[in-house]
């Protein structure tokens, strides 16, 4: 006599069903992903930093926002541009910029903080060594620097502690922190009379 053997395992169509379950949610993922990747690529672009738990403002965004302002402070005073900065970054600058973008934004915002020490005791503001946020306020307060270029000191002031706190910047980002400088020094020299 012949006995019937039970065979244990799934047959055809049991695999069939079990692969088409197993393999549809990654499937539509890849679809949506074809679908919309040029929307999704560009939101990667714009995230560059992440915190858990709390809110960090991009580098560069903030970047974005200061040459808006400076632009349209350099209309606002004489209806043209800010002078022209013919000076090209330094070789110390490159060097920097090679090991550390934030060293490199670092190196070029105690360049404006000199100036203000200066511009400062130029006008007879600084008797004791004083923080530059204190000096531009004093700056401010007697009419020599316009409000505008303050505020704008003040932002550039807040990056340069993101880059000086770890923050994730890029050769890009310092070398336009470094025109931006460029162009704040020229303020400030312009204030100089």
């Amino acid at each position: 006599m012949k006995e019937k053997v039970a065979v244990t395992g799934m047959g055809v169509l049991d695999f069939i069903a079990s692969l088409v379950d197993s393999l549809a949610w990654p499937l539509a993922a890849v679809i949506i992903a074809l679908v919309f990747h040029k929307q999704i690529g560009s939101l990667v672009a714009k995230v560059k930093t992440l915190k858990w738990g709390e809110a960090a403002v991009d580098f560069t965004e903030k970047l974005d926002k200061v040459e808006t302002e400076a632009e349209a402070l350099a209309h606002a005073t004489d209806g043209q541009d800010t002078p022209a900065v013919a000076a090209a970054p330094s070789g110390r600058f490159h060097e920097l910029l090679a090991i550390s973008p934030n060293a490199a934004i670092l190196d070029t915002w105690s360049e404006v903080e000199n100036e203000i020490r200066k511009l400062g005791k130029h006008h007879g503001l600084v008797d004791s060594p004083a923080r530059p946020s204190r000096i531009g306020d004093q700056l401010v307060q007697s009419g020599v620097l316009p409000v505008g270029i303050h505020k704008m000191l003040a932002e550039m002031r807040s990056m340069r502690n993101q880059a000086a706190h770890g923050a994730q910047t890029t050769p890009e980002d310092a070398l336009r922190f470094y025109q931006l400088s460029q162009r704040t020094l020229a303020f400030i020299e312009g204030s100089n009379f």
